[in-house]
């Protein structure tokens, strides 16, 4: 394609006027010589990329120097097509070269999702891998230390010390088991094996099955659980998944809640959703904690007020079972002044 400069009464470059094309343009633009001929090359080329072209082909014709670039142009029927252009200056003008690239970009762009693919299947290894060999072997120490002490020590316990011996071994047997569910159903939902089983749940009998579950851990610290959820909400979700989500959130909430404070379930009716909200009265987050505890592409864990340790997969286990559902999980906090997880579920009606 042969291109004259069109200049203005300052002799400065405003467009380019096609003046010669070959057979390649024609097919690639389905344009006949006889329709391009005279058009100015803004007229021809889509919108989005008018000004670029425009800016570059000037370049090449004050500079002298060849220009290459790439850019998409949308054909009569709205599909995008990627050429690559070669300019180089004639006279007052350009010769420029135009190729169809659109497979090579479309392989690109598989190449990229698979590339993203691969990456996140890296970082769920890795995370899983960390869980493995830390938590996980850190909680089966834990409660195999307790054994070794009741089982070495066994004739010289009273009976008041093996039973508080055997309340520890529970709460970390619990861990344990609460450790490994999480990591089973996280792993299931990575690999996309998941499946939903949606149903009507009654939630406040749903709250307090889960509260049940985790009652020793607020035991421990001396933490009161308080089901404040109306008795006339039903939901439509998968009971398994939303009684990870509650436990999760529950217990999140009495490992940074301080000895004698207390963790609250509410849920109101809101923008035609049910919104659940776990709060807690502890030590709270800051901002840049927020964000963390709240992206999936990081692992983040902290310490309890106890010195409770978590696997950074819970949340994560949230995030994915409440977005399944079509609901969304956000965390409202403030240093000091406690933390509250917000999620919404659809009403059953």
């Amino acid at each position: 394609m042969v291109l004259g400069a069109v200049r203005d009464y300052k002799d400065e470059i405003i467009d380019f006027k096609i003046d010669q094309v070959n057979q390649s343009v024609e097919f690639l633009t389905g344009a006949s010589e006889e329709d391009l001929v005279g058009q100015r090359i803004t007229t021809v080329v889509d919108k989005n990329v008018k000004k670029k072209m425009l800016t570059q082909f000037k370049a090449v014709v004050q500079s002298g120097a060849p220009l290459e670039f790439q850019y998409q142009h949308r054909d009569e029927k709205g599909e995008v097509i990627w050429y690559h252009s070669r300019a180089v200056k004639y006279q007052d003008g350009i010769v420029g070269t135009f190729m169809d690239i659109t497979e090579q970009k479309k392989t690109e762009e598989k190449l990229a999702e698979k590339n993203e693919e691969l990456q996140e299947l890296n970082r769920q290894k890795d995370k899983l891998f960390s869980v493995i060999s830390h938590d996980l072997r850190n909680a089966v120490a834990g409660a195999k230390l307790v054994y070794d002490v009741i089982f070495l020590d066994y004739e010289g316990l009273s009976k008041n010390e093996i039973l508080e011996y055997l309340h520890l071994l529970n709460h970390r047997t619990n861990n344990i088991h609460e450790l490994l569910e999480d990591l089973l159903a996280w792993s299931k939902n990575q690999s996309q094996k998941v499946t939903t089983d949606l149903e009507k749940l009654h939630l406040a009998s749903l709250i307090d099955t889960t509260l049940d579950n985790v009652r020793s851990q607020a035991d421990s610290k001396k933490i009161e659980l308080l089901n404040q959820i109306p008795d006339t909400i039903y939901v439509h979700a998968d009971a398994n998944m939303i009684k990870t989500v509650l436990r999760n959130l529950i217990t999140n909430g009495i490992k940074f809640s301080n000895p004698s404070g207390k963790v609250s379930i509410n849920a109101e009716r809101t923008n035609q959703k049910i919104k659940v909200s776990i709060r807690d009265d502890g030590i709270g987050m800051n901002k840049e904690t927020q964000e963390k505890v709240m992206n999936r592409q990081t692992t983040f864990t902290s310490e309890g007020t106890s010195g409770e340790k978590g696997s950074g997969v819970g949340l994560d286990l949230c995030i994915d079972f409440v977005e399944i559902h079509g609901g969304e999980i956000w965390v409202e906090s403030k240093p000091g002044q406690g933390c509250t997880f917000n999620f919404t579920l659809s009403e059953y009606s």
